[in-house]
């Protein structure tokens, strides 16, 4: 969320926010979570910033900085961490010269996974869905760097990033607008001088809210769907000429290969006797770029100069399936 305005709609084709992977666009707001892969720092860039960033970057910017391979020194690292209610994460990399100065490549894994920890209270659900927040995500990375004179570098990436993600946490709150308690705000007619907003530190739980009229049930309750899977193919190469001290020339090529679904049942079989509805919906998007620049930056003077060519073609489909199943 940057300045109010929140990624929410896997539907949704226009963000408002744009975020990037290296200078790369990263199009659909289902692949923009790449998790804790191999990453040497984020930039964050508030809004509006569609003249910089195109018409997707009014409410502002992200870009993901890779760590890149190394070509005088090999490196190593790991980390673990492990926690309450299934909490479990870990993560490595290696990498170095294979051809010192000249050739280096850097490869990473990464993995985390909850259980989650809020009940989920709607009745008779399956253990598989007896919590709320659970996640399970994987991102796999590498890359490499070509150095064949001092003043020319090529770089190029693959990432990959799976992710399955349980129902967030939250409650609902049971009873028509009369019956529902608020605490600030202007009064809105015919609830029985109710006030119109909640105003503090959100609460916990239902129980605030809830009025002795409500005959309904109100807590952590929701219906039984997984959640989301996505999935992202991220390919990336980059080019940059240094010319001479002044001028440089650079160019980069990207695809974004990822699909995205959301569930409404963890599988197409029956869920007891009756009829009942499947349901999913979900995007798959094939997006690939191109963009070369000239700049001018002199070491010395107070003027430079860029000059630069773009292009994107991107296929994205809107997918929905409604099926009845029938159980005996």
């Amino acid at each position: 969320t940057i300045r109010g305005l929140a990624q929410a709609e896997v539907q949704s084709r226009t963000q408002n926010v744009a975020v990037f992977v290296d200078g790369l666009y990263i199009p659909r707001n289902y692949s923009i979570d790449m998790g804790i892969t191999d990453f040497e720092r984020i930039e964050v860039v508030k809004g509006p910033q569609s003249a910089l960033f195109g018409n997707n970057a009014f409410a502002g910017a992200v870009n993901y900085v890779s760590i890149k391979p190394s070509l005088s020194d090999f490196e190593a690292n790991a980390e673990l961490t492990f926690g309450s209610a299934g909490r479990l994460d870990y993560k490595f990399a290696l990498g170095g010269p294979i051809v010192e100065n000249v050739f280096a490549i850097r490869g990473s894994y990464a993995s985390t996974e909850f259980d989650g920890n809020r009940k989920n209270n709607f009745p008779n659900v399956t253990k598989e869905l007896e919590k709320t927040g659970g996640y399970d995500r994987e991102a796999f990375n590498i890359g490499v760097i070509i150095s064949p004179m001092e003043n020319l570098t090529i770089d190029a990436s693959f990432k990959k990033v799976e992710r399955s993600e349980e129902v967030r946490p939250g409650y609902t709150v049971s009873g028509n607008r009369a019956e529902i308690r608020l605490n600030c705000g202007p009064v809105t007619p015919n609830t029985n001088g109710n006030p119109a907003f909640y105003c503090g530190e959100f609460p916990n739980s239902a129980a605030p809210f809830q009025s002795s009229l409500s005959t309904r049930p109100s807590g952590d309750l929701f219906a039984p769907q997984p959640g989301s899977d996505t999935e992202s193919d991220i390919y990336r190469i980059g080019l940059n000429y240094d010319i001479d001290d002044d001028w440089s020339f650079s160019y980069s090529f990207g695809k974004v290969d990822a699909q995205g679904q959301e569930i409404t049942h963890l599988t197409d079989e029956p869920q007891g006797f009756g009829v009942s509805t499947s349901q999913k919906e979900g995007g798959i998007n094939d997006f690939e770029s191109h963009e070369a620049r000239v700049a001018y930056n002199p070491s010395e003077g107070a003027v430079s100069a860029e000059i630069g060519y773009y292009s994107a073609k991107q296929q994205d489909d809107f997918a929905f399936q409604l099926g009845l199943v029938f159980g005996f």
